[in-house]
């Protein structure tokens, strides 16, 4: 208790206040309770929140390992960022594959040794199901699929290696893993989707062409012996579960494949009507349930297995019919189903594995983090709450120790104001003037006393000086003040505002005020295609009608079976109507295949952009995508459509050439003749676009022939060389009008008696012509197909979708403004703390120093006793300071006697006095050391100086980069930068031939020669260059459309940069770009060129020049059907079958009775292959040119190719032209590159970097004045009662040593 009552009496009479002569002893008193209550709740309040204020902790360390950063994924994933140094990883830094194929495609089977072997001299006489006739052919298909596959794999990963990943931080082992799963599952669909997509063309044109095989499966020429004359074109027909399927209506007949012990037919005559009929002779030995065959090798092996290839007692069987089968020995195992099917192995491209290598480190290695930074929250930090409280502590003691004093004034003023204004004043107006007056004349004079006498630095020995000392303080003072205030006041404050987790909302309202300076970081910067945009199409009407329906108008052509012309609309016009209802469905599914992967692609966004800009590029974006798809479709269908025009198939309705019968030497000798029964009598052999009116028939003899008009002509509709060119080549404009569709209904009988028509067929209703359409009726069908049936396209776009995706976690913006009351007063409060104590420190030694100068320059000069006064002078200054070292004390105004009036001189202020010199020798001791350690910490404390540059040009960025490579930062305001902004790239020359005499339709005719039958009958070299060179110039012509489209492509493409490139970096990225788009582009071209020309091959497809397969007799024995042998060729003493080996070929050319060599023209198994073999040699020389005229009887003399062109195809006697259609006939490339372009659309909008160096004295004497106020109060107040409390108990120690203890009386 007595401990409390002392410290009780001790806050009673606790005074800090007693030098404020203006308020009285009580008013002190009041003071310093108010003080000191004011400061302790103050300081409690800031201790509580500071210790239960959750403080955010933030580590960043340099240079971390990946096992570092793998750690610190694990415990601070939340909020750990590592951001790259590279932010563009090329994929083979981090990932590479080794595709494992099944073993189909490393064995025997394949191998062109295995192949050849399979020719068999025999092939024309098997039957259509055994499986001899077709088992070269698929093994053919299946050594292009394996070919094909592995070298689109190639292309696609050479193409995926070169590409980068975007990655603007580090992310997670899982997050790695999770990306590189979905990589692989873009690349595996887009090869699977680009293969199926050119063997779904393939077999459009195919099948609904009716191309005949030589193989004699899906077609047969009947002849009649009769009538000496071939018929009709007989489709095949194949069993299968007791259902009859007929070639011409389904590609897809098939049967067992089976091995029959015998050939040929035998004839059995009828007595009763002479009638006779043929029957097989021999009878089938062994079926192979696994293997089908069918109307094409290609859809009878999609639907086989390769079951029995695994198995050495099936291969072993089949020796037995195919001795080759000696040569291969059975595949090994697979991870496939043995009895898989060979169309769901070409579905997972007979991949058995991808085996890829996955490469974190690899990963890890080439993002190269500088650094990597988390945060962590905390509470109770005990350093921090002392740090926060000796910020604090100086300013809050001034504020209150000014403030209180002034309060209580103006408390006790109000008081007296009060208490007076209850009396009654009779004292008149004058006299309460004059006293209004005398008061103030009387605050004049006192407060002027009190300023002349106001001594703010007792300290100084010189009185004088002090005076003076103060009046410079308070004038310098007030001058700060109003310097700053009028600074604070006019000066401009960018004011930034961050605003945690906007929502939509508030960030369009802050985009409508602050546009140009809202900022809003992406948390997600990639965002799929299919979550923000989302695409449809709307079809022709004629896609969604009855004129493509099965159990509609397709049942006008289905149910007719009478006799008529193969040119009559009732016959032909079912597969006209069947191509255009499966162009409908491909253009379907080509823009749902599209959709699929641009679903896929990403959508980069470092920040929220406005929704203009969203509408903006999301529109450019989607027009794009557009134009792409159909440009894709269409150059995928010209290629096919004119390999399959230029390689002269024969089609199973005659319509591009017929059969022409001669006896020669007894024997009937069949040749192909291409058909010039159109307009201007156009052949087909010489165009591609030969057309005539197409309509109905008679049923007399007369109308039979093909150059027999048509009795009823159908508007817009046409007849041409193919039936796909017979279709787009027409319109749809009968269809639009019912009266059309009437008469077509009406001459459907035409010819014909007792003939109905289905109620479906009755009730169709022609096509609307109110519908607005961007196609008019008669509009070609070929424009309508080359846009794919698009009328228009449904566009929509998800902002929000976008917005939330993005999910800005913060939005900053800033803005200017002017009188900001509360930061004129954080300025001014912020600085005069520092501002009072540089001028308490400064103005005395300022003041002395000017006193020395005047009292130096105003004493006169004594030469009698100058030394000693010198010596005097110099010894009384030592003693001086000596003296003022032992009496100074920095302690007398706060802990003296505290009473109103004067103290007299006691022992006990005697005491008081010297205990407070002795604190404060202690406190100056203390304050130096801390001053040095202070001082030299500072001074030699490496700090870290962050710079930011507003818009830097590019110069800037350039000086900046080569300065502080390592820590320069300069995000992009726009990431996603596309190629056209800063790269151009176009082919500077194609080669000569392209734009030669050669590709012209002149030097076609020239080669083609006559189209009589009689020449047909003899040797058609000349016929067959035309069509190579025909083809040639299509290939000029597709190869510089692909161009232009690839061009086009890449020019949208983006390149993606967090931040700018440097020049050296972007021109190496440029350059890659660039190599990959030369070599890139010509590859798909070729391998998809490749692939159909050896499909068409594989499929045994019949030329009409009979140079793969020529015709041969036609027998009872071989039930009247006319047979085909495959061409075998001798070139340099070796045969070669065009049967087993496509690349067969002649150099002896030979045109009617001539025969000729020509340097580097060969023939080929097809005119594809013929071009492909051949060199320009001879188009490069004169003489040869000349002898090529003779040769096909011409007198035109022929300019040669301009051999001092240079060109980069040579040599030219051994450069074949396949090599020139694989590079796209590109002689060379002109590309220009614009850096200063690419970083003005980058556009950083600040640059910021980060140097280290030690602080120089200006930041040292900053921080230790910012330090002192709060330094000095609080070493003054543990000093003082430290040794307080050491005092207490020393004298607590000697009281109880001089303790006396009584002595006991009794002892």
């Amino acid at each position: 208790m007595g401990r409390l009552t002392r410290l009780h009496n001790y806050l009673i009479k606790l005074n800090l206040f007693n030098d404020k002569e203006e308020l009285s002893f009580i008013d002190q008193l009041l003071s310093t309770r108010i003080f000191l209550f004011l400061f302790s709740i103050t300081l409690i309040t800031v201790i509580i929140f500071t210790a239960f204020s959750t403080q955010t902790q933030s580590v960043t360390i340099y240079s971390p390992s990946e096992s570092v950063f793998k750690q610190l994924s694990l415990h601070h994933s939340n909020t750990l960022s590592c951001p790259c140094s590279q932010t563009l990883i090329r994929h083979d830094k981090f990932l590479i594959f080794n595709p494992h194929y099944h073993s189909i495609c490393t064995s025997q089977f394949v191998n062109q040794s295995f192949l050849s072997s399979l020719f068999d001299v025999n092939i024309s006489s098997y039957y259509s199901n055994d499986y001899r006739l077709m088992a070269a052919a698929h093994f053919q298909i299946l050594a292009v699929f394996c070919r094909t596959i592995q070298q689109m794999i190639v292309d696609s990963l050479n193409q995926f290696y070169s590409q980068h990943l975007n990655t603007l931080e580090v992310i997670s082992d899982d997050m790695f893993n999770a990306q590189i799963d979905h990589l692989i599952d873009q690349l595996k669909t887009a090869n699977i989707a680009n293969m199926k997509h050119t063997s779904d063309f393939l077999s459009l044109n195919i099948h609904h062409n009716g191309i005949y095989s030589g193989l004699k499966t899906n077609y047969l020429v009947a002849y009649k012996p009769e009538q000496s004359r071939i018929t009709a074109y007989k489709a095949a027909q194949y069993i299968s579960s007791n259902i009859i399927c007929n070639c011409d209506r389904d590609i897809d007949c098939i049967e067992a494949a089976t091995f029959w012990n015998s050939t040929g037919y035998k004839v059995n005559q009828n007595s009763i009507n002479s009638s006779s009929k043929t029957t097989r002779c021999g009878s089938p030995v062994l079926s192979i349930l696994s293997l089908r065959v069918g109307c094409l090798p290609y859809n009878s092996l999609l639907q086989s297995t390769l079951e029995c290839f695994f198995q050495e007692k099936c291969i072993n069987q089949t020796q037995t019919f195919i001795p080759s089968f000696s040569l291969v020995s059975s595949l090994s195992k697979t991870h496939f189903s043995q009895n898989i099917t060979v169309k769901n192995l070409l579905d997972e491209l007979f991949i058995e594995s991808w085996n890829e290598q996955r490469n974190f480190t690899g990963y890890f290695q080439n993002c190269s983090p500088h650094s990597c930074t988390y945060s962590y929250y905390r509470r109770f930090n005990f350093l921090h709450v002392i740090v926060t409280l000796m910020s604090l502590f100086g300013g809050l003691k001034l504020v209150l120790f000014l403030g209180v004093p002034l309060i209580v004034i103006l408390f006790r003023r109000l008081q007296r104001y009060m208490s007076h204004s209850n009396i009654k004043s009779n004292e008149t107006k004058t006299s309460s003037q004059q006293n209004i007056k005398d008061r103030l004349l009387s605050f004049i004079h006192r407060s002027k006393m009190e300023l002349m006498t106001l001594n703010l630095f007792p300290f100084l020995s010189n009185e004088t000086d002090g005076l003076y000392s103060t009046r410079l303080y308070i004038i310098s003072y007030m001058i700060g003040i109003i310097v700053l205030v009028f600074y604070a006041t006019i000066s401009i404050q960018i004011r930034s505002i961050t605003i945690k987790r906007p929502s939509l909302d508030n960030y369009e309202q802050l985009y409508v005020q602050y546009p140009s300076t809202l900022i809003c970081p992406c948390t997600r910067i990639s965002i799929s295609y299919s979550s923000i945009i989302h695409i449809e199409s709307k079809y022709h009407q004629v896609c969604s009608s009855d004129f493509i329906n099965d159990h509609t108008w397709l049942l006008y052509f289905t149910k007719f079976k009478n006799p008529v012309s193969p040119l009559d609309f009732r016959l032909i016009g079912l597969k006209l109507f069947r191509i255009l209802q499966t162009l409908c469905q491909m253009s379907n599914q080509t823009v749902r295949n599209e959709l699929r992967a641009f679903s896929e692609m990403q959508f980069i966004s470092a920040r929220v952009m406005s929704r203009n800009t969203f509408n903006i590029k999301t529109s450019i974006i989607i027009r794009q995508f557009q134009q792409q798809t159909i440009d894709s479709f269409l150059m995928m269908f010209q290629l096919v459509r004119s390999l399959i025009q230029l390689n002269q198939f024969m089609v199973s309705s005659s319509t591009n050439a017929e059969i022409l019968n001669r006896l020669n030497k007894n024997i009937l000798v069949h040749r192909f003749r291409s058909n010039d029964n159109y307009d201007n009598n156009c052949s087909c052999g010489a165009s591609s676009s030969c057309q005539r009116s197409q309509g109905f028939y008679c049923n007399a003899n007369k109308c039979l022939s093909n150059t027999a008009e048509p009795n009823q002509t159908i508007p817009g509709l046409v007849l041409s060389c193919l039936p796909v060119d017979t279709l787009l080549l027409s319109t749809l404009e009968c269809f639009y009008n019912a009266s059309c569709i009437l008469m077509l209904l009406q001459w459907r009988s035409f010819g014909f008696i007792n003939i109905t028509i289905d109620s479906h067929v009755l009730s169709i209703t022609p096509l609307n012509s109110t519908i607005y359409s961007r196609f008019p009726p008669n509009m070609k069908l070929e424009k309508i197909v080359s846009q794919l049936f698009i009328e228009h396209w449904i566009n929509t776009t998800n902002f929000s979708s976008y917005y939330y995706q993005c999910a800005p976690y913060e939005c900053s913006y800033s803005y200017e403004e002017r009188f900001n009351r509360a930061y004129i007063v954080a300025t001014i409060f912020g600085i005069i703390g520092g501002l009072s104590a540089a001028l308490q420190i400064l103005i005395p030694i300022i003041i002395k120093l000017i006193g020395g100068i005047y009292h130096h320059c105003s004493k006169r000069s004594y030469d009698i006793r100058r030394e000693v006064i010198f010596n005097i002078s110099i010894r009384q200054k030592y003693l001086n300071l000596l003296t003022y070292a032992q009496t100074l004390n920095l302690y007398k105004n706060r802990h003296h006697n505290h009473s109103s009036t004067p103290s007299t001189i006691t022992s006990d202020n005697i005491s008081l006095i010297q205990r407070q010199r002795v604190a404060t020798r202690y406190l100056v001791i203390l304050f130096i050391i801390v001053f040095i350690t202070i001082f030299t910490y500072t001074a030699f404390h490496l700090s870290t100086y962050s710079v930011g540059i507003s818009t830097p040009s590019e110069s800037i960025f350039e000086f900046l980069q080569n300065k502080y490579p390592s820590t320069l930062s300069c995000p992009c305001t726009q990431v996603a930068i596309s190629f056209s902004k800063f790269l151009t790239i176009e082919p500077s020359e194609y080669h000569q031939i392209c734009s030669s005499y050669f590709i012209s339709s002149d030097f076609f005719r020239t080669l083609w020669g006559s189209n009589e039958k009689n020449a047909y009958f003899t040797y058609l070299d000349g016929k067959i260059l035309s069509t190579e060179f025909r083809l040639l110039s299509r290939l000029c012509s597709l190869a510089k459309n692909i161009i232009e489209q690839k061009i086009e492509i890449l020019s949208t493409r983006e390149l993606i940069t967090f931040e700018p490139l440097s020049k050296e970096s972007f021109q190496h990225q440029v350059d890659s770009i660039i190599n990959s788009f030369i070599m890139e582009t010509p590859s798909h071209f070729r391998r998809t060129h490749r692939y159909i020309i050896d499909m068409l091959h594989a499929n045994q497809l019949q030329n009409i020049f009979a140079i793969n397969w020529k015709l041969g007799t036609v027998t009872a024995q071989n039930n009247y059907i006319l047979s085909t042998i495959p061409v075998s060729v001798k070139q340099n003493g070796r045969t070669c079958s065009c049967n087993t080996l496509s690349t067969c070929l002649r150099s002896e050319l030979r045109q009617e009775k001539k025969q000729a060599r020509f340097a580097g023209l060969v023939i080929g198994c097809l005119p594809g292959y013929g071009l492909r073999l051949s060199t320009l040699e001879c188009f490069y020389n004169s003489t040869c040119l000349k002898r090529l005229g003779n040769f096909v009887n011409s007198t035109y003399v022929f300019a040669p190719l301009n051999i001092s062109i240079k060109s980069r195809f040579t040599p030219i006697s051994s450069t074949t032209i396949d090599i020139l259609i694989d590079k796209l006939f590109i002689e060379s490339w002109q590309n220009t590159s614009n850096y200063s372009s690419y970083y003005s659309t980058c556009a950083p909008f600040t640059c910021r970097y980060t140097y280290v160096e030690r602080n120089n004295i200006l930041y040292t004497l900053t921080t230790f004045l910012g330090l002192y106020g709060g330094l000095i109060e609080g070493l003054r107040f543990f000093v003082w009662y430290g040794l307080y409390l050491f005092w207490k108990v020393r004298r607590w120690l000697k009281y109880r040593r001089s303790v006396i203890v009584p002595v006991n009386s009794n002892e």
